[in-house]
C-alpha cells in the first residue's frame, strides 16, 4: 500500500486527503520520498548515507504501479492527484538525467589522455 498526501483546492473549499494506492510489487522505500519531494538538501542526506537515489528505472516501475491504483479510484480530487504524479516524475527524471550527464562529463574530462607535444 503507498500513501500520497494531496491537496484539493475546490471551487470553495480546500482540503488535504491521504490517498491508499494498492501496489503488487515491494519497490517503494523511504528513499522514494525525493521523487515526489526533491530537494538539495534530501539528495545531501541520501549521498552522505551512501543511499543510491532512485533510478530512472525505479522511478518508473513506482510510477506505472501508482498509475495502476488510480485505476480503481474514482474521486474528484484524482486528476489533480495524477497531474501532480506526473510533475513530480518528469521533474526528478530531468534532474536524474542532469546529474547523470554531469557525472559523465567529469569523468570523462578526468579519463582524457595527455598528449606530448
Amino acid at each position: 500500500m503507498f500513501c500520497y498526501d494531496t491537496e484539493y483546492l475546490g471551487q470553495y473549499l480546500s482540503h488535504v486527503f491521504k490517498t491508499y494506492l494498492p501496489i503488487s510489487k515491494p519497490i517503494f522505500s523511504p528513499k522514494c520520498d525525493i521523487i515526489f519531494n526533491y530537494s538539495e538538501k534530501k539528495r545531501r542526506f541520501l549521498e552522505e548515507r551512501n543511499i543510491p537515489l532512485p533510478t530512472i528505472e525505479e522511478t518508473y516501475d513506482l510510477y506505472y504501479e501508482m498509475k495502476e491504483g488510480f485505476k480503481n479510484k474514482n474521486k474528484p480530487y484524482m486528476q489533480n492527484l495524477i497531474e501532480k504524479l506526473d510533475q513530480s516524475i518528469k521533474k526528478y527524471e530531468t534532474i536524474q538525467l542532469n546529474m547523470t550527464l554531469k557525472n559523465e562529463l567529469q569523468i570523462k574530462n578526468n579519463t582524457k589522455r595527455k598528449v606530448k607535444v
